[in-house]
């Protein structure tokens, strides 16, 4: 009992110290001391077999994709894709319209998401071509982040038809297709974003009221050109496009479908680049912070999961949540992403572990397999995922200034969401 006191305590530790601005780092290590201690492990030996091999196995996976993101995103600042694009936005839906701007850059990153990209590539290529349009409409920046949530953590993940692990993995269970259940979409998707989107007129509107402007935060690195010797919005759009092909038609590993990107971006337009040596090497650069403060936050998950506290909080979700079977369901799956601070794995131990039982009582699986993507994508961004990090980061933001957005979007609205999805399910399977 004490070990998940402990859990529960250190993550509000962790909570509170990256909300006050606190270093990722120390805010992790203190956390991860709290509950070792109320869990009575060994110190050394967790720190260095839990939170260490969590920190080096998730760098060990994840560094390439992030340092080829990070030089991708580089690479289309300074030869001006990112600005070609965002003037492009700009001309399709006008500047008279926050509203329509704010849909074409949510449609953009959804379907980013709809196509199967990986968000943490998605941060690397749309927070440069937001950065422009913010500052041109002098938008407060954080407010940026909120419209991304919407895109990239939100409705792409869980639509029917999306090439999403959390679409993807119910199908392999359920003998389902990838479009199943997709009555349900139409009732928690139309919640979801209508609320959301009045959320983040609602916090604009106050930032405004608080005499808010853009301001470039002093963690972000970005290169800001003026709208000579920009390429065609054809150049520009290639390297994206290079990237989404091979990744998603010819199933090129991530990395080297950045490379690709990468490559297309030097090759095309070498001339609008002034140094192309300093640019790689800036943007190879820029991905250390990302990787350090996200590995931070996985090593602490990783504490966690060492514990016996995480089994008895993990056996009491398995062994039954009270209520009707969709009901039951859909807190189950949310309650795993959050405890293990990922859908995926969340979802994934809830199809193995509690799926045989749900199945018994006859449920629909059509059902059953839209309420498990959706519910996987809700508690599953605490302040302790490792994504929520990273995208905090590129950004150049911090828990303090921008996380509230990431909460309510992601985590209380996804969850809310829910509500009209069981309703659904019942009304038409």
């Amino acid at each position: 009992m004490l070990s998940v006191v402990g859990i529960l305590l250190g993550l509000a530790l962790l909570i509170i110290l990256a909300l006050k601005d606190w270093n990722i780092i120390i805010a992790s290590l203190l956390a991860s001391f709290v509950v070792i201690v109320f869990s009575g492990v060994p110190l050394q030996e967790t720190l260095y077999e839990a939170y260490m091999i969590g920190f080096k196995n998730w760098a060990g996976n994840f560094f390439l994709m992030l340092a080829a993101g990070s030089v991708f995103a580089k690479l289309m600042e300074d030869t001006g894709s990112a600005q070609v694009i965002s003037n492009s936005i700009m001309k399709l839906t006008g500047k008279e319209s926050l509203l329509k701007i704010f849909i074409g850059i949510w449609l953009v990153t959804t379907l980013l998401v709809y196509a199967g990209i990986n968000v943490w590539v998605i941060v690397f290529v749309m927070m440069p071509i937001m950065y422009p349009i913010f500052k041109e409409l002098d938008i407060p920046w954080h407010i940026a982040l909120a419209v991304f949530t919407l895109g990239a953590n939100c409705m792409g993940n869980w639509l029917p038809g999306a090439v999403t692990i959390y679409n993807i993995m119910p199908m392999k269970y359920l003998g389902t297709t990838a479009t199943a259940g997709w009555k349900i979409s139409l009732f928690s998707d139309t919640f979801a974003v209508v609320l959301s989107f009045i959320y983040i007129f609602y916090q604009l509107k106050k930032s405004k009221e608080r005499g808010e402007h853009f301001v470039k935060p002093e963690r972000l690195t970005i290169t800001e050109l003026s709208d000579k010797n920009l390429p065609s919005p054809i150049m520009a759009f290639a390297p994206i496009i290079v990237t989404l092909f091979t990744l998603n038609v010819f199933n090129i590993e991530v990395f080297f479908a950045l490379t690709l990107g990468c490559l297309t971006c030097i090759i095309l337009m070498s001339r609008n680049l002034e140094n192309v040596l300093a640019t790689l090497n800036k943007g190879a650069g820029n991905s250390g912070l990302p990787v350090i403060g996200t590995c931070a936050v996985v090593g602490f998950g990783s504490v966690v999961a060492a514990v016996p506290g995480f089994e008895t909080i993990t056996n009491a979700i398995l062994q039954g949540v009270p209520g009707s079977p969709y009901v039951s369901w859909v807190i189950s799956v949310n309650a795993l992403a959050g405890v293990t601070g990922s859908a995926s794995g969340g979802l994934g131990i809830a199809l193995d572990a509690l799926l045989p039982k749900y199945i018994d009582l006859g449920l629909n699986m059509e059902a059953l397999h839209r309420l498990s993507a959706l519910s996987a994508c809700g508690l599953d961004t605490l302040p302790q995922n490792g994504a929520v990090m990273t995208i905090l980061t590129i950004f150049g933001l911090s828990h303090k200034e921008a996380y509230k957005h990431m909460f309510w979007i992601s985590v209380v609205i996804t969850v809310l969401s829910c509500m009209p999805a069981v309703f659904a399910a019942y009304l038409f399977y």
